[in-house]
């Protein structure tokens, strides 16, 4: 039941919530992945998510696409939607502030993209450590209610579609979106 929002001492804003999310949201085990066929479909459905939350949004931009959007006044930046774009060298500092804060109340963590945080953490080989980090995030905001959504761009190749992650994500949790252009700001 969300009760107010409030600025936390991390910039980030903060949802108030009263104990566990009653709604189910959040009661997965681990993030949810969307596989999308290109950039700008990831891009829109992501904003749209961040757009149509009702709780305090943490957007990580390791792409860097919507930080340039929103920078360029293509796309507007929503009320309570906090932008990080976060590099290797302060990496593990933001993952601190960022468990910190989705652990106190509830949040949707928006991931963008998978893709760009294993090419920050060193290419395919490091996609283990990469998704540690996310199910970090996930874990220790499940009580408070955080959502985590992680996205990445599936590689077109002659067998058709395949994720770029290097290792595996579990189904369950995963949906491949298709090709998602409305002719809005986003898209081509």
């Amino acid at each position: 039941m969300r009760q107010g929002r409030a600025r936390g001492s991390n910039g980030f804003a903060r949802e108030e919530t009263a104990g566990r999310a009653e709604s189910g949201q959040g009661a997965g085990l681990g993030p949810e992945v969307l596989l999308c066929p290109d950039a700008f479909t990831k891009c829109e459905y992501l904003e749209r998510l961040a757009r149509q939350s009702d709780r305090g949004v943490i957007y990580l931009d390791f792409d860097m696409l919507y930080s340039g959007y929103t920078q360029s006044g293509i796309v507007g930046l929503p009320d309570g939607v906090v932008v990080r774009r976060p590099g290797p060298e302060d990496w593990q500092e933001e993952l601190v502030g960022i468990v910190r804060t989705v652990s106190a109340g509830s949040y949707l963590v928006l991931v963008d993209s998978l893709n760009g945080m294993m090419t920050m953490f060193g290419g395919r080989e490091a996609g283990h450590q990469a998704l540690r980090s996310i199910m970090i995030i996930r874990s220790l905001g499940r009580e408070a209610g955080t959502r985590v959504v992680a996205a990445a761009v599936l590689k077109n190749t002659s067998d058709g579609l395949e994720p770029l992650l290097g290792c595996p994500v579990p189904a369950a949790t995963t949906r491949i979106l298709p090709p998602y252009h409305t002719g809005g700001a986003l898209g081509p």
